[in-house]
């Protein structure tokens, strides 16, 4: 177990350490349009969200999952190098996109056969109100993203594309990890499992949430680090740190946040740490100093209650012979709700240029907007979840 959660730690690490590189990097490399940083970061979820659930569908109906990571994660190196260093703007734009296919396909992967290394004797309801081994991932996947922002901003200094560098030597040793040291989970097939409608709807419940809660992440996440280097005058080593005041606590947070399953509804957790969640978003461009300091780290407290609670609940639906392709769908809905709001953030904000706003202004309008579309976007999933509960009895 300890080394599957290893690799889920070393693939997350290898995406989220771009975060605060990209902007520098691009400015070096392609700085014909700001619009190119958008592209960059929402191509690769794209590639993602399309061949996850395949992938994991695939691995497992073969049962190949070692096979088919170690594939996945070779190539997820050999790509981002490749697009670190090409010339040409779509060329390095294609590439990300298979890029992040094989990194997201592989995660899934990764997490599905953790989620099926539970006991078979555990409860569902265990499973949702502990974590079981889906509490390891959580906690591998959230250190990463806090541990990606600072180390990035430590490679910016070394020079703009350093970070992609260092993402392709991640994505190398989660190779060499699971090449030596990770054998082949025993856990079953899944080619006669039959499962029941509700039990999907329980998945793809779980997914909107996930969505929504990286839709969130995508839409501040650029806008975040033009903004604050536009507006504040900051360094790209400060923006880093900024962008740890939200990590951090979302790190620590989420290992905790699937026992408050236990004592409170999970639509009245999700949708009110939904709701805080937006109206942080909202605040992001309203505040500066130690007033954005704590609306960050409230924000990454109200993520962390959406994201490792929506993971557990994915994984609980199913039976442990499935829960990879429960974990493709739910990672492929997260990477598709970021990308959305990487886009909707880069479109946005580029209409209003057009329209005359000052930059400062648009990337304050976008903050809000999302934050908007966040807190609407969970009330209506969390009536839904309402309504299933009520009609599919736990």
């Amino acid at each position: 177990m300890k080394w599957l959660v290893l690799t889920t730690f070393l693939t997350v690490l290898g995406g989220t350490i771009l975060i605060p590189a990209v902007r520098p990097f691009f400015a070096f490399a392609h700085p014909e349009s700001e619009g190119a940083i958008y592209a960059f970061m929402s191509v690769n979820m794209l590639g993602g969200a399309l061949c996850a659930p395949f992938v994991a569908y695939l691995a497992d109906k073969t049962r190949k999952r070692r096979a088919l990571a170690l594939t996945l994660l070779f190539t997820d190196a050999i790509l981002m190098l490749l697009s670190a260093l090409v010339p040409s703007l779509w060329l390095a734009l294609a590439l990300r996109t298979l890029q992040g296919a094989a990194s997201v396909g592989a995660l899934s992967i990764v997490m599905g056969a953790l989620g099926a290394m539970v006991r078979q004797k555990e409860e569902r309801r265990e499973l949702v109100m502990h974590g079981g081994s889906l509490g390891l991932a959580s906690a591998a996947v959230v250190t990463a993203i806090a541990v990606g922002a600072p180390l990035g901003a430590v490679c910016v200094k070394l020079g703009p594309r350093a970070a992609l560098f260092a993402s392709a030597g991640l994505s190398l040793a989660a190779f060499l990890v699971v090449l030596f040291a990770m054998p082949e989970p025993d856990i079953g097939s899944a080619q006669k499992q039959r499962l029941k409608l509700s039990d999907w709807r329980e998945v793809q419940i779980a997914a909107m949430f996930v969505a929504i809660e990286r839709f969130g992440v995508g839409s501040f996440v650029v806008t975040f680090s033009l903004y604050a280097h536009t507006a504040l005058q900051k360094t790209d080593a400060r923006i880093g740190m900024l962008y740890s005041i939200f990590l951090i606590p979302f790190a620590a947070c989420s290992v905790l946040a699937p026992l408050l399953l236990r004592h409170i509804p999970r639509e009245a957790l999700l949708l009110g740490g939904g709701l805080v969640y937006g109206v942080c978003i909202a605040a992001f461009g309203q505040t500066t100093g130690a007033g954005l300091s704590a609306v960050l780290l409230l924000a990454g407290i109200a993520s962390s209650i959406i994201y490792a609670p929506a993971l557990c609940i994915a994984a609980a639906a199913v039976p442990r012979e499935l829960r990879a392709t429960a974990m493709g769908l739910t990672n492929a809905a997260g990477t598709l709700g970021m990308m959305a709001g990487t886009a909707l953030g880069g479109a946005f904000a580029a209409l209003l240029m057009q329209a005359g706003y000052e930059r400062i202004e648009t990337y304050r309008w976008v903050f809000i907007v999302a934050g908007a579309c966040v807190a609407i976007a969970f009330i209506i999933t969390s009536a839904v979840s309402s309504m299933n509960s009520q009609r599919v009895p736990s």
